[in-house]
């Protein structure tokens, strides 16, 4: 990839590649660095095309961006990438002649921002902040029992009594329909751990 970027330098889908790549292995600091370049870059063919192709990269690069973001530490960055990439899908998926993103692609890119902002949230200490943001990414997903976790540890961790047993609904409803799956079972566990 560090070969095609010095032989084709202006190649945004590799640069962006090459972002993805670096946040794969790890190395967050410099998907960061990378992301923003290509944000930008894509940003600028979108102020003079303004075309929705260019509006579906730049809120692709906002996505991935936020991510990292969030991966580094720095949560209200993640926050408002997120917010702004998913205003932008929002604005693509309104529009019914847009052919840049199908309908899978939106939902989920829509996905991974929304998590992206509500796990931001919840580090940063915003408990109530990120319920939303997970109780739409559970609606979306028809209830996926990774997104049930995560919202029940969320809804653990902000402490009243009522927010635990909404917790111990949730994991339980969700038990009935995916019998085994280990993460319900373990945070199952776990709380009954803490109740004792």
């Amino acid at each position: 990839l560090q070969q095609l970027n010095l032989q084709v330098p202006y190649d945004i889908p590799h640069k962006h590649l090459a972002a993805l790549f670096l946040e794969r292995v790890g190395n967050y600091d410099a998907a960061v660095a990378a992301l923003q370049a290509v944000y930008e870059t894509v940003e600028q063919e979108y102020e003079k095309s303004e075309s929705l192709k260019s509006l579906a990269r730049v809120a692709q690069a906002k996505t991935d961006l936020s991510r990292n973001l969030l991966a580094v530490g720095s949560y209200e960055s993640a926050v408002e990438e997120a917010e702004t990439a998913l205003d932008l899908l929002s604005e693509l998926e309104s529009d019914a002649k847009q052919s840049a993103l199908s309908k899978d692609q939106i939902m989920k890119t829509k996905l991974s921002a929304r998590l992206t902002a509500g796990l931001a949230h919840y580090f940063s200490g915003s408990f109530e902040a990120a319920i939303p943001y997970f109780r739409t990414s559970l609606e979306a997903t028809g209830a996926n029992p990774d997104i049930i976790c995560i919202l029940a540890e969320v809804l653990w961790a902000k402490g009243g009594e009522n927010e635990k047993q909404v917790a111990r609904d949730q994991l339980f409803t969700a038990i009935e329909k995916h019998e085994g799956h280990v993460g319900l079972l373990t945070l199952i566990g776990a709380m009954t751990v803490l109740d004792d």
